[in-house]
């Protein structure tokens, strides 16, 4: 755990020159110093993670030349086979997703200025990311696709990396749909808060929506997971709460950020339909486990408030701290117990061999 905390404070070191430094180059210097470490430590891991294994024994599926078409989303079938065919290790694979992972929102977070990004970035995906490697890599295209459709105005070249995300992970497809779907459904933002909190409470106490994400579920490969006796498929226990409540807090922080922001229309009204569905994921996530998983589909909005934010330095100084101190307690809560993430302790591909099961 002190090994993590240590990447938190330096991370929070480097975030902070470069929120207060003028200079472009130092400014530049640090947040790259920042982005490098994170990418270091993600690429030359070795039996992190709960997935780990199960990418593993992929990896060594192709190698063997069993290849079938369904074994993985295709843009990471061809990652393995183009290290297979070029005489690269497992490692090459992990080493590559990570930098595919890590450097869409170290670009961001150079273009537009925004240090906070890729500190709110480890916070919230970048443990979780050790375990989802293919999610997670997805989720990146995805906020990279998004930035470059409604803030740089190249739309061909925001739903290619959309597009791309959904060729890495499946559940991309979810959020791509949303994305597409905001067009004929027109929400506004007082709607969006009373609905989100309507809808979160109601599925908190009812299993109509859950029922009805299951029923799509079933008719997919993915239907193994509504089987009841899959591990998966098990009721969340929760602690004191305290995490999740911080969590939802931090999602509203961020709505009201992004609500203060004078930007595209069409985008606000995506943001609050995709908001609403964030809302309606975490709450089925505390129902059933791996319902975790859409919840972090519908998480890549919260890192547009961080790189479109307009407010004057006094005030997005003030959010910052608020933010960061909301999120680290609800890192610390979290992840005191991450060894159930497989995320503890950290062994690196240097010191260490892959375990063969």
């Amino acid at each position: 755990m002190v090994f993590y905390w240590g990447i938190c404070v330096f991370g929070i070191f480097c975030s902070m020159l470069v929120q207060f430094l003028k200079d472009k180059v130092s400014k530049r210097f640090f947040l790259f110093a920042f982005f490098f470490v994170l990418l270091v430590f993600s690429a030359l891991r070795v039996n992190i993670g709960t997935d780990y294994d199960g990418h593993y024994q992929i990896y060594k599926e192709f190698l063997r030349g069993n290849f079938k078409i369904g074994m993985s989303e295709p843009l990471y079938m061809l990652i393995n086979l183009l290290c297979i065919n070029l005489g690269l290790g497992f490692p090459t694979v992990i080493a590559f997703s990570s930098f595919c992972t890590l450097y869409p929102i170290y670009r961001i977070a150079r273009n537009e200025d925004k240090p906070l990004l890729l500190l709110f970035y480890f916070l919230q995906m970048y443990l979780i990311g050790y375990c989802l490697v293919r999610q997670y890599m997805a989720i990146s295209f995805e906020i990279y696709g998004i930035y470059l459709w409604f803030f740089k105005c190249r739309r061909k070249h925001g739903l290619f990396f959309m597009v791309l995300g959904c060729l890495v992970h499946v559940s991309m497809w979810i959020f791509l749909v949303v994305f597409l779907g905001a067009k004929f459904l027109k929400v506004n933002n007082i709607l969006t808060v009373v609905l989100s909190v309507a809808v979160f409470l109601v599925s908190l106490k009812s299993n109509m929506i859950l029922d009805f994400v299951f029923s799509l579920a079933k008719k997919t490969k993915y239907g193994v997971y509504t089987d009841i006796l899959n591990k998966d498929n098990k009721a969340v226990e929760l602690g004191s709460g305290i995490g999740v409540i911080l969590r939802i807090i931090t999602y509203y922080i961020l709505y009201y950020l992004n609500y203060k922001n004078d930007i595209n229309p069409k985008y606000r009204n995506f943001f609050n339909i995709a908001f609403l569905a964030l809302v309606v994921s975490d709450a089925l996530s505390l129902k059933i486990l791996i319902l975790t998983r859409l919840r972090f589909v519908f998480q890549i909005i919260l890192f547009i408030p961080l790189f479109t934010s307009r407010l004057n330095l006094k005030k997005v100084y003030t959010f910052s701290n608020t933010l960061l101190a909301l999120l680290f307690l609800a890192y610390l809560v979290t992840y005191q117990g991450g060894a159930e993430w497989g995320d503890l302790p950290y062994q690196t591909i240097v010191f260490n061999s892959i375990k063969e099961n």
